[in-house]
């Protein structure tokens, strides 16, 4: 479950959300002895523009090093910030908040074909 937004804005909210996902994914890598794919954070425009936004983004990605992260905005809005587990994309962790959206429109084109379970040309 995602961390409650309690009626915080955008900004506050990925401040909670960003750390929770770079935190599980770091959990589930350590379980399974193997490093997840690429943390994949589509966010509001508002907060990417936010001014705060460059310099708490390294406290949120606790440590995690740029080529283990995307920064992207959110296609029609909402929050989407998901990885694969295991090569060949067995497995998939996402949190969405205010959207339905199964991937980021903008990301579809940089998400390997190993990593989606499913036939996306059809």
């Amino acid at each position: 479950m995602p961390p409650e937004n309690a009626g915080a804005g955008e900004f506050e909210y990925a401040a909670k959300v960003v750390p929770f996902m770079a935190a599980t994914r770091s959990t589930i890598g350590n379980a399974i002895g193997e490093p997840p794919g690429t943390l994949i954070i589509a966010l509001p425009q508002s907060v990417i523009d936010h001014r705060e936004f460059t310099t708490a983004l390294p406290d949120l990605l606790g440590g995690l090093d740029s080529g283990q992260y995307q920064i992207e905005i959110m296609q029609g809005g909402g929050f989407l910030i998901q990885f694969f587990v295991l090569t060949g994309g067995r497995i998939e962790v996402a949190l969405r908040s205010g959207t339905q959206q199964t991937f980021n429109p903008k990301s579809v084109h940089n998400i390997s074909t190993d990593e989606i379970s499913t036939d996306q040309d059809g």
